[in-house]
């Protein structure tokens, strides 16, 4: 295995005592293949990076014909490990995605192809060099009917959020209901290939499963609802209103 660092963004501290970035990701697995991580190859391309120039405070690269270089170097290694390459920046392998950047090649990918992707990287790459790999959240392969079960084994979870994020300072006072549903939503949910992976989609179950629970919460009496300039407003009633 080759001196890759793989960072995971996730965890804290990020840094070492010597102010070094941790190397805190096993890439070895073993991994199942419904797993997936969001994952940035940080790299550096000497032809585009230019911080000294005087005449452009922008990174570009010194030629058109470094530009088509690069980017045919990027797609040779990758349709070598079996990816398809189209709009020239975009590859895919079956779910898995990536752009192609001169600072970097993100995306989402197996959790598997993490190291063997960043080891070809490393050894194929002559216009560039891998500087480390960031890790980022966990996505998952999982269908609707699967995902609603994992929703409904967090009911209570979203009803408590909507109750806490819901309540005000002494009961005054309102939250913008959308902007309720969208923080219990994103406290709760899995990110899913294809669906709400910001690559391949951005409609996901999750909001309405929370917004199915606001309703309940209405309609139970714990909420009060308020109009606002054609906006909706809550808020989770106090102990002594409930009493």
């Amino acid at each position: 295995m080759l001196d890759i660092v793989y960072h995971d963004n996730m965890v804290r501290p990020e840094w070492d005592e010597d102010g070094k970035l941790l190397n805190n990701w096993d890439p070895t697995g073993p991994f199942d293949d419904s797993e997936y991580i969001m994952v940035y190859f940080r790299i550096n391309t000497p032809s585009y990076f230019h911080p000294g120039r005087p005449y452009s405070g922008m990174s570009c690269f010194d030629s058109a014909k470094d530009r088509k270089a690069f980017y045919e170097e990027i797609r040779g290694i990758f349709e070598e490990l079996g990816w398809s390459v189209f709009g020239e920046t975009n590859l895919k392998r079956e779910k898995s995605r990536l752009h192609v950047h001169p600072r970097e090649i993100s995306g989402t990918v197996q959790k598997w192809e993490v190291e063997f992707i960043a080891e070809n990287l490393a050894n194929k790459g002559k216009l560039f060099d891998i500087k480390w790999v960031d890790l980022y959240k966990n996505v998952y392969d999982i269908d609707d009917e699967k995902y609603m079960k994992f929703l409904e084994e967090r009911r209570e979870m979203v009803r408590e959020l909507l109750l806490s994020l819901g309540r005000t300072n002494k009961g005054t006072g309102a939250v913008h209901e959308r902007s309720l549903i969208e923080w219990v939503a994103k406290k709760v949910m899995l990110v899913r290939v294809g669906i709400s992976d910001g690559l391949c989609g951005t409609h996901d179950i999750t909001e309405d499963f929370v917004v199915g629970e606001l309703e309940k919460l209405k309609q139970e009496g714990f909420m009060v609802v308020s109009q606002k300039r054609g906006m909706s407003f809550v808020r989770a009633k106090t102990p002594e209103e409930m009493a």
